[in-house]
C-alpha cells in the first residue's frame, strides 16, 4: 500500500477513496485484457450523463473507490470520477467502471459471495501488479515489432 493514500470515506462508510502516488498507466477490461488507461477510458469506461449544473473534472487515473454494495455481499474497486456541482460549488465523487474485484451478482437465493470480499489493500495491490504486467506486455510488443521489421 506504499503507492496509495486513503483520502476519504463517504457513502456512510461504504466508499473508501484512495489516491495513488503516480497515475495508473494500465487497466484491464472485464475479460482481463490489460490495456493503456487512455484506451480503457475510451473503450471500457461507462460514460455517465451528469446534470447540466455538474462539471466533470478530467480523468487523472490516480484515484479509485473501493466500494461495498449496499444490497448484497460484494466489494469492488472502481475508477473514481470527480465532479463539481455548480449550484452550491461542492465537489463530489462518482464511481465509473469496475476495475478490480469480482461481480457476484444478487438474487433472491444468492445474496452475493462473502468469500470474494478481500481487504482494500488486495484490490490496490492488484492494480499495482497490473502496472508491472502492462509494462512487460508493452516491452514484449516492442521487441516483437523490432524483430519483425
Amino acid at each position: 500500500m506504499n503507492n496509495w493514500t486513503h483520502i476519504a470515506t463517504t457513502e456512510n462508510g461504504r466508499w473508501r477513496i484512495y489516491k495513488r502516488k503516480t497515475p495508473l498507466k494500465y487497466l484491464c477490461d472485464f475479460s482481463g485484457t490489460i490495456m493503456p488507461a487512455e484506451e480503457w477510458d475510451k473503450k471500457v469506461k461507462h460514460q455517465y450523463t451528469y446534470a447540466e449544473h455538474c462539471i466533470v473534472l478530467p480523468q487523472t487515473f490516480d484515484t479509485v473507490i473501493v466500494s461495498d454494495a449496499h444490497t448484497h455481499r460484494e466489494r469492488l474497486c472502481f475508477m473514481a470520477e470527480k465532479y463539481i456541482n455548480t449550484k452550491d460549488n461542492t465537489e463530489h465523487w462518482n464511481i465509473t467502471t469496475n476495475i478490480a474485484g469480482r461481480n457476484t451478482g444478487m438474487s433472491r437465493y444468492f445474496p452475493g459471495d462473502e468469500y470474494s470480499i478481500k481487504e482494500d489493500k488486495v484490490y490496490l495491490r492488484f492494480l499495482d501488479i497490473l502496472q508491472i504486467k502492462g509494462k512487460q506486455n508493452e516491452e514484449k510488443e516492442k521487441t516483437i515489432a523490432s524483430t519483425n521489421s
